[in-house]
């Protein structure tokens, strides 16, 4: 049976997606989308490892540290889960941080520890907790996890303090639902469990015994029309498209270096769209969540 993670109820709204192998359905009480049949994905680590190239990754890396050293003081320690290749956490680190991370992908981590970075290769939920992390960071994740309200409060027993900082990325939708398709034409149901309103959100956290303390929310209407242009440029030329491929980060490491160097820039730019002026023009596109949030003094850790 589906289990919505915002309420714990079954899911009764509307199909607000559907493709012919699975669909999502809207919990009118919370606000959470949830795929049917479930993705199980993690059996197929090498053929996801390169969903995006590695300047997608890159390119955002810088301005979410500055977000987070201003939550943090210099010298706090940051445990980055899913870190991928690193660079999130060398930009933690050359902020002021002192860093870890934890990574599934094998390739990736592995090309993180040859970065100098301390990076265990094992899903977090295969790791014994250390509390020893002033905050835990993780991007992109809370639609991907089996069960996001267990994972947020697996995060406890990794904090030195018990209201230690969780800080994450998460893509939200505003208004309703059945607009998502608008600028949503592929949400990729193969490999997300669930899609987030601001509501879900919400009560997902207060599940979790978490309390918000700082959120940035950016508008993806010029970042998502962007990328349509630059994907109809490329199917017109007969290319693959730059994003959601799993191929893309091989082709990436193939290419002639001159077609590296766009693609890099192109993701910067995109990132510019994605957290620059033009997030901060409404448009009723799907947004994008910087959350901070620290757990409710009544929860101990033995909850978690």
């Amino acid at each position: 049976m589906t289990i919505c993670m915002g309420c714990g109820g079954t899911p009764a709204g509307p199909v607000v997606w559907a493709t012919a192998a699975a669909q999502a359905r809207l919990c009118v009480a919370c606000g959470i989308a949830t795929t049917t049949p479930e993705p199980a994905y993690e059996d197929r680590l090498t053929t996801l490892e390169d969903q995006h190239g590695e300047a997608f990754y890159a390119a955002p890396a810088a301005f979410r540290a500055r977000w987070l050293a201003g939550l943090l003081p210099p010298g706090a320690r940051v445990l980055e889960v899913g870190c991928g290749a690193g660079a999130q956490l060398q930009a933690f680190r050359a902020s002021g941080f002192n860093v870890g991370g934890i990574e599934a992908m094998p390739t990736r981590a592995a090309r993180a520890a040859d970065a100098g970075l301390d990076v265990q290769p094992r899903f977090f939920e295969q790791c014994a907790p250390r509390p020893v992390w002033d905050g835990v960071y993780h991007t992109d994740l809370l639609s991907h996890v089996a069960d996001p309200v267990d994972f947020l409060r697996q995060m406890r027993p990794w904090l030195a303090r018990p209201d230690g900082l969780v800080a994450f990325e998460v893509g939200a939708f505003d208004g309703a639902p059945e607009s998502w398709s608008r600028w949503l034409r592929s949400p990729g149901l193969h490999v997300h469990r669930r899609f987030y309103t601001l509501q879900g959100l919400s009560r997902l956290l207060d599940r979790a015994g978490l309390r918000c303390v700082a959120c940035r929310d950016f508008d993806l209407g010029a970042y998502t029309a962007w990328i349509r242009a630059v994907g109809a440029a490329r199917a017109a030329l007969g290319r693959a498209p730059t994003q959601g491929a799993a191929r893309d980060g091989a082709l990436e490491s193939a290419a002639p270096q001159s077609l590296g160097r766009a693609r890099r820039a192109n993701e910067r730019f995109a990132a510019w769209l994605r957290y620059g002026p033009a997030s901060r023009v409404p448009t009723g596109a799907p947004r994008t969540l910087l959350v901070a949030a620290r757990f409710n003094e009544g929860v101990s850790r033995a909850e978690t």
